[in-house]
């Protein structure tokens, strides 16, 4: 039963690593492919010598290529905030488990 509970937790462990970066990362590329949407909005709107429309695109474009980073960063650290009790109270799980088992052993 012990190391069921072990087990448990350490697989949490993995999964809240993972989920820390998951939503941060899919903000990120939502937010990249915005930007690369309008950028090509403006590579038409040039080609079509509309340079005025080329410009109003290609603003919230640029925002858009330079936006996900500072994005994944804050979403990142939200998130870490967020799991880091949770995964010490597995981490808390696996160490009462370690001394039970070296119990055994004295």
């Amino acid at each position: 039963m012990l190391r069921l509970s072990a087990k448990r937790a350490f697989n949490n462990i993995e999964k809240l690593e993972r989920a820390k970066n998951t939503k941060a990362m899919a903000l990120a590329l939502g937010a990249g492919i915005v930007g690369t949407v309008f950028m090509a909005g403006a590579t038409f709107a040039y080609l079509a010598a509309m340079i005025p429309l080329c410009v109003v695109l290609a603003i919230p474009g640029f925002i858009g290529w330079g936006l996900p980073y500072f994005l994944y960063k804050k979403n990142v650290k939200k998130s870490t905030e967020q799991m880091n009790p949770m995964i010490e109270s597995n981490y808390d799980v696996i160490y009462e488990a370690c001394e039970k088992a070296s119990q055994l052993f004295d």
